[in-house]
């Protein structure tokens, strides 16, 4: 099974799109993509703002945000959220 980081690069690179593409049309910053498909999300954000941009960025792949969240949820160690 991929990771949540995996996923987020795969769907990206099929497409064909860079990092600072990705950033400019989501408005995250580019670090903050970087850290996300390496997996790391603690990143001094809160964390409406990590599950915004997580949420963010999966719609602007078009794959299941609410999947990336329910794993993202997991992850934390928190019940999924739907």
């Amino acid at each position: 099974m991929q990771t949540i980081g995996e996923r987020l690069e795969d769907a990206r690179k099929k497409k064909g799109i860079s990092i600072r593409e990705a950033a400019e049309a989501t408005k995250i910053r580019g670090e903050y993509l970087q850290k996300f498909e390496g997996n790391q999300f603690d990143i001094g954000l809160t964390e409406i703002y990590t599950r915004g941009f997580l949420r963010g960025y999966a719609n602007y792949l078009r794959i299941p945000a609410d999947r990336i969240l329910s794993d993202y949820s997991s992850l934390r160690g928190g019940e999924p959220r739907i």
